[in-house]
C-alpha cells in the first residue's frame, strides 16, 4: 500500500508540473499584452519597459517560468499587475467561499443521487425506475447556469422565499450563510446529481444481476439484503470514481455560478484575470483548480484501492 500510495503523489505532482508548463505557455502566447491592458492603450516605451522590468517579463520565458515555479512551490504567486496585491492572499481569502460551495453542491448531488438510485434498483422496469432515470437526463441536460437562472426565477422572484445572491460568511451568520448558499449549491448539484444517480443505478443493477447475488436470492435472502451485503460494495468503486470527477467539475463550475450569484469565491478571480489579462492572476488561481482536483482524484484512488485491494498491484495508464 505504501508504494501504491508514494507512485500515486509522485504522479500528482508530475501531473501539477506539466499542466502549469502547459497553462505557462497558453498564457504568453495569447494576443495581447499585460502592459497594455494595466497602463492603457497608448502607454509610452518608457512606461512598458519600466512595467516590463518590474513584473520581470523582460527576461526570457523560460526564466519567466522557473522563476514563477520556484515561488510557487513555497504558496508565493507573485503581484496582481492591476493592484499590485498579493495574489496568494486573495487566493486564501476567495478560496474558503469556493470550497464551501464545491461542499454544499456534492451533499445536493448526493442526497439526490443515492436515495433515488436505490427506488430505482430496488424497482427496475417499473414506472417509477423509468421516472426517476427520465428525470436524471433531464438535469444532466440542463447547464449549470441555466438552472441557476431558473431556481432564481421561481424561488427568489416569485415565491420571495430565497435571496438572489451575495455571501455572508458562515462564522458571522450561520443562517444566512445557508439560506445565500442554497441556490447556487442547487444549481450546481442538481446536474451532477443526475448523473451520479444514473451511474450508481447501473452499478446496483448490474450487481444484483451477478451469479452470486442470484445464487443469495434463491437461499432465501431479501432483495434488501442483497443490495446491502452485495450490490452496495460491487456498485461503490464506480460510482466513487465518476463522484470524484463530478466534484471536480463542481469546483470547476462554479466560476460561472459564483458570478450569477455574486460570490466572492475564485471564480470572480478567474474573470477578473480574463478581464484585465492578469496572467499571473489567471495561472495561480488554474493551478488552484488543477490541485484540487488532482487531489481529490488521488483521494479517491486510495479509497478504491482500500475498498479493491486488487487495484493496487494495477499499472497506472
Amino acid at each position: 500500500m505504501l508504494m501504491f500510495v508514494i507512485r500515486r503523489i509522485a504522479g500528482v505532482a508530475l501531473s501539477l508540473v506539466f499542466v502549469s508548463l502547459l497553462l505557462f505557455i497558453a498564457l504568453n502566447v495569447l494576443p495581447g499584452k499585460a502592459s497594455t491592458a494595466a497602463m492603457g492603450l497608448n502607454p509610452t516605451p518608457e512606461a512598458i519597459a519600466a512595467f516590463n522590468a518590474r513584473y520581470g517579463l523582460d527576461r526570457p520565458l523560460a526564466i519567466q517560468y522557473l522563476s514563477w515555479l520556484r515561488h510557487a512551490v513555497s504558496g508565493d504567486f507573485g503581484l496582481s499587475y492591476q493592484t499590485e496585491a498579493s495574489i496568494g492572499g486573495e487566493i486564501a481569502r476567495r478560496l474558503p467561499v469556493t470550497i464551501e460551495l464545491t461542499a454544499l453542491a456534492t451533499m445536493v448531488a448526493l442526497l439526490i443521487a443515492i436515495p433515488l438510485a436505490l427506488l430505482a434498483s430496488l424497482r427496475r422496469g417499473s414506472a417509477a425506475d423509468l421516472a426517476l432515470t427520465s428525470l436524471s437526463l433531464l438535469g444532466l441536460s440542463l447547464p449549470a447556469f441555466a438552472t441557476a437562472t431558473a431556481l432564481v426565477l421561481v424561488f427568489s422572484i416569485q415565491l420571495h422565499w430565497l435571496p438572489p445572491g451575495g455571501y455572508v460568511a458562515f462564522f458571522d451568520d450561520p443562517l444566512r450563510n445557508i439560506q445565500l448558499m442554497i441556490l447556487p449549491a442547487s444549481a450546481l448539484g442538481l446536474v451532477s446529481g443526475g448523473l451520479l444517480m444514473r451511474i450508481f443505478r447501473s452499478g446496483l443493477t448490474d450487481a444484483l444481476a451477478r451469479d452470486f447475488v442470484l445464487a443469495s436470492r434463491s437461499r432465501g435472502a431479501s432483495l434488501g439484503a442483497a443490495l446491502r451485503r452485495h450490490a452496495i460494495r460491487g456498485a461503490a468503486i464506480p460510482f466513487i470514481t465518476v463522484g470524484a470527477m463530478e466534484v471536480g467539475a463542481i469546483f470547476g463550475g462554479a466560476v460561472v455560478i459564483e458570478r450569477v450569484f455574486q460570490l466572492p469565491g475564485l471564480g470572480g478571480l478567474v474573470l477578473q484575470g480574463i478581464e484585465t489579462r492578469d496572467y499571473h492572476v489567471l495561472q495561480a488561481a488554474a493551478m488552484i483548480i488543477a490541485a484540487f482536483v488532482m487531489i481529490i482524484n488521488l483521494l479517491v484512488d486510495l479509497v478504491a484501492a482500500t475498498i479493491d485491494p486488487r487495484l493496487r498491484h494495477e499499472v497506472p495508464q
